[in-house]
């Protein structure tokens, strides 16, 4: 009869805690960041893995971008609410005045945050904490009354541009090599809707379908 091996469990006590912690901390010094998000003027580092983990769209964003440090525009997303849109996913919190709710939440719409999305809200919850009365249910409830019924986002909502991180130099050929609109990113993009390099001469183009008309010429 042969003999049951025993095996020993080994557990990170503090794991969540741990790295947590440490994804704030690299956020803070600006470290092994690989993402740069635009809005309203201004440039915000990240991490690939951080946004991904908070939002499906921009999972599949970034995912289908080659690009190894993407700049993603945001368009009609102010700067002080991606500030706040961060702050939660790297931190699992966030604090916000009353009358920056209703854009904050309708940009983590926008950007599909999960965490912040309709069945995640509770009005009764939110009102009660953050405001009181029916001023406050008022404003939250077109963003989180309706579970059913998806509010239907801006088109244009995201760009994403090469950087110079990727050791090529920059090339501003390339800066609107991407361009995706939030509704359609719902669906990962055709290969031949990405864009390609031209082994020859190197230049990029926007659908990888023109790379044999381009080769022809």
């Amino acid at each position: 009869m042969g003999s049951t091996q025993q095996l020993y469990s080994l557990s990170w006590g503090e794991f969540s805690t741990s790295l947590s912690s440490t994804v704030q901390l690299l956020r803070g010094h600006g470290d092994l960041v690989d993402v740069t998000l635009t809005a309203g003027g201004k440039i915000f580092p990240a991490h690939k893995l951080v946004l991904g983990a908070a939002s499906p769209l921009l999972m599949e964003l970034l995912k289908s971008t080659k690009c190894k440090h993407p700049v993603v525009m945001l368009a009609g997303i102010t700067a002080p609410d991606l500030e706040a849109l961060l702050q939660f996913v790297y931190h699992g919190e966030v604090s916000v005045d009353p009358s920056q709710l209703p854009s904050l939440l309708q940009a983590a719409q926008c950007l599909d945050i999960q965490a912040l999305s309709p069945n995640m809200l509770s009005i009764d919850k939110l009102s009660g904490t953050m405001m009181s009365g029916a001023d406050g249910r008022n404003m939250l409830t077109p963003f989180v009354s309706v579970r059913k019924r998806r509010r239907k986002v801006k088109a244009n909502c995201v760009k994403t541009a090469n950087a110079t991180g990727d050791g090529q130099g920059h090339n501003e050929d390339n800066k609107d090599n991407i361009e995706h609109n939030i509704n359609g990113m719902k669906k990962p993009p055709l290969i031949s809707d990405l864009p390609v390099s031209c082994t020859i001469c190197g230049v990029t183009l926007r659908q990888s379908r023109n790379l044999r008309r381009h080769m022809e010429l």
